[in-house]
């Protein structure tokens, strides 16, 4: 069961923030960042984001997509751009996984948009492209499964940490690392799952020794942290 809003509880935060989500929304009860079709245009449908998975990069095509992905972020239509990233384990040799990430996070400078950044095996690399660039966008590097040492250093650069389904494991090592990092460094996401928002809420409330209140609090105000000034009547409430 969620857990119960008090009446009480002020309208600002009545929704659980959800950082990283694929498929459809009810926005009525998720403050959610979703990861939407190339060309997805519904005016209510926001904050929304996408960009070039790792995953499915071909050398003959990923620039003509990135294009696309390009112009639709100078039109505003995008909140944030991925998710993007790389990955040791899947996907094309590392150096064309490298090359389109450089993309996006040139395009996250020029227009401002945060990234959502797709992480496996390759810290690395992705923290020597953070730092070589030196940037104040933050980004969210979802799905976190890192060390703690690697995590504190992308928080140390600027970057947030985005826990999931992990934390319901009563060994994760996610949790110890949820009880060690600054509780405004973190969002919850629910990413490809059908998970409620509202278990990992419990569990991180539990973690972090935070009611539903004042934990939502901190969500919302990492997540408007996350996202820069909002851009859509949508994000508040």
């Amino acid at each position: 069961m969620p857990p119960t809003v008090p009446e009480s509880f002020p309208a600002t935060w009545s929704r659980p923030v959800d950082a990283h989500v694929h498929g459809s929304v009810d926005r009525s009860r998720r403050l959610a960042l979703r990861v939407v079709d190339p060309g997805s245009t519904i005016a209510e449908d926001r904050p929304r984001c996408w960009g070039l998975h790792p995953w499915t990069l071909e050398e003959a095509t990923w620039g003509e997509r990135f294009e696309t992905l390009a112009a639709q972020a100078r039109r505003g239509e995008l909140d944030a751009l991925g998710e993007t990233g790389m990955d040791r384990l899947r996907g094309p040799d590392l150096s064309l996984q490298e090359d389109a990430f450089r993309a996006h996070r040139d395009l996250s400078e020029e227009l401002r948009l945060p990234l959502v950044v797709h992480n496996v095996r390759c810290g690395s690399e992705l923290l020597r492209l953070r730092k070589s660039h030196r940037s104040d966008l933050p980004w969210l590097l979802h799905g976190w499964t890192g060390s703690v040492t690697q995590a504190r250093q992308f928080l140390d650069a600027g970057c947030l940490l985005g826990l999931g389904r992990d934390l319901l494991h009563p060994e994760s090592p996610r949790r110890a690392l949820l009880a060690r990092i600054p509780r405004d460094s973190w969002l919850l996401e629910t990413d490809d799952s059908s998970l409620p928002i509202e278990k990992l809420e419990i569990v991180a409330g539990s973690i972090t020794g935070q009611d539903l209140q004042e934990l939502r609090r901190q969500q919302h105000e990492t997540f408007a942290r996350f996202l820069g000034t909002p851009r859509h009547p949508s994000f508040p409430g």
